[in-house]
């Protein structure tokens, strides 16, 4: 599985964990840390108002408009999947939503 053993300390890819008493869990170590730098797009929403003149005077209607809107679209990292797994929290998730929103 790419852990440190005695046999694979040429070539593991992860570090030596062990559930016993041991020196070497309690080291400080940067091997599970990585860089931060992102751009999120967090946010956008799209709205189409209907003009006014769609509606008689004599309707119940007065104004509409519809929209889509999203949460947490985008990450653009070399650390992606990291950052959206949200360690010591919730996973990230994304929101789509559409509606109508009138004017009586």
């Amino acid at each position: 599985m790419g852990r440190w053993t005695e046999e694979t300390a040429a070539t593991a890819n992860y570090p030596r964990l062990t559930t016993t008493g041991n020196n070497n869990n309690f080291q400080n170590s940067t091997f599970w840390m990585f860089k931060n730098n992102r751009f999120n797009l967090n946010r956008v929403q799209i709205t189409y108002d209907l003009d006014e003149r769609f509606f008689k005077p004599s309707s119940i209607v007065s104004r509409m408009s519809f929209y889509a809107n999203g949460d947490n679209l985008l990450v653009i990292s070399d650390e992606r999947q990291m950052m959206e797994t949200g360690f010591g929290a919730a996973p990230h998730n994304r929101f789509y939503n559409l509606g109508v929103r009138a004017s009586f």
